[in-house]
């Protein structure tokens, strides 16, 4: 939540900045009659509106990049449990029952594996999505 503040700050932040120099800008063009007082409060409300969907979209990401890790830790996981399967499988050379079993087990996790990568690959892709959305008006606001 620190976050979002520190995010909504820099955004007003910069808002005040922006108006600043469209008002400089005009004035130095000879133009600052052009631009009545409620234009200028009609674009401080835009830039607030995309502030504000730019704290959305950053939350949005934040969910999305926290479901991309938790189901790559779990993939990870079970990776690495098919590789020390493997491992007792090489290693038991006489045991052939304890083999049998490990070599079961084996086929069990790599189906698992399996089945996971597409709501991996989803998951990271929305992860990426929300990411690029975030940014994109991120640098509106910062414009």
């Amino acid at each position: 939540m620190a976050l979002f503040g520190l995010f909504k700050a820099g955004a007003k932040k910069t808002v005040v900045e922006g108006e600043r120099g469209l008002i400089m800008l005009l004035e130095k063009l000879g133009c600052s009659d052009v631009v009545d007082e409620a234009q200028i409060f009609q674009y401080e409300d835009a830039l607030e509106q995309v502030s504000a969907l730019a704290a959305k979209a950053k939350n949005t990401y934040d969910v999305e990049q926290g479901q991309f890790i938790a189901i790559k830790g779990q993939y990870e996981e079970i990776l690495g449990e098919a590789n020390a399967c493997q491992e007792k499988i090489t290693a038991s050379t006489t045991n052939f029952d304890l083999k049998g079993k490990l070599e079961a087990h084996l086929v069990s996790l790599l189906d698992q594996v399996e089945s996971m990568k597409p709501e991996l690959e989803r998951e990271e892709q929305e992860a990426q999505d929300a990411l690029e959305h975030y940014n994109m008006l991120k640098e509106t606001v910062e414009i």
